[in-house]
């Protein structure tokens, strides 16, 4: 059982896994997923785009806690029973809660980040701002601003409980020049070319 899908505020993107699941560990089952960023100030990176942020996935996170294991949190598993969902953050991802703290790691794009990893057994939609579905994997990346359809679920597995959350679906917003991959964007690399004259080689005569 899980709780039902919300869809999240705009977040940076990290760690696209949406066109090929992969395993978190050699050995592991192989997920889709994607790292959705959110700043701990709570700035919203789409204004005229509302939707769940940190606070409401803390709330979904608690609620699916309580559909587990009751309303009595004495009878829940006691590394969760004794987590504050309303300000804890995981230090490792360790111990069971879904939210991270992005200057603990030393990942491209994380500081000054709130950070939570959604995935999914199951393939996601994949669309793009205009509601279109995105096909290539070239078009997802890293540093992109999305947005995504989560729900949260509580597992309890040979004595490893906690909350994580399901990713059901992905749409892509916006490229604004950000990437974590430290690729350059090909506006970044060519000189526009109209009128001026033809292309041709450089005939300068300076040694190489």
């Amino acid at each position: 059982m899980s709780t039902d899908n919300v869809v999240t505020m705009p977040f940076r993107l990290a760690f696209p896994e949406v066109f090929t699941a992969k395993a978190a560990i050699e050995g592991g089952k192989a997920k889709f997923g994607v790292t959705m960023l959110f700043a701990k100030d709570g700035t919203n990176l789409i204004p005229s785009l509302q939707g769940a942020g940190v606070l409401d996935l803390r709330r979904l996170a608690f609620a699916a806690a309580k559909e587990k294991w009751g309303e009595d949190k004495a009878k829940w598993p006691v590394g969760v029973r004794n987590l504050d969902f309303k300000s804890h953050v995981s230090p490792n991802g360790k111990d069971g809660f879904p939210i991270r703290d992005g200057d603990m790691v030393d990942w491209d794009g994380f500081k000054g980040t709130l950070f939570i990893r959604a995935t999914s057994e199951f393939r996601p939609g994949v669309i793009d701002a205009r509601k279109q579905e995105i096909l290539a994997q070239s078009e997802v990346f890293g540093g992109l601003l999305a947005r995504a359809q989560v729900n949260a679920f509580a597992y309890d597995t040979a004595g490893n409980a906690g909350v994580s959350f399901g990713l059901s679906n992905l749409q892509i917003l916006k490229d604004d020049g950000t990437s974590f991959s430290g690729r350059q964007r090909a506006a970044e690399v060519f000189d526009a070319f109209g009128e001026a004259g033809p292309v041709g080689a450089d005939t300068s005569s300076e040694a190489w």
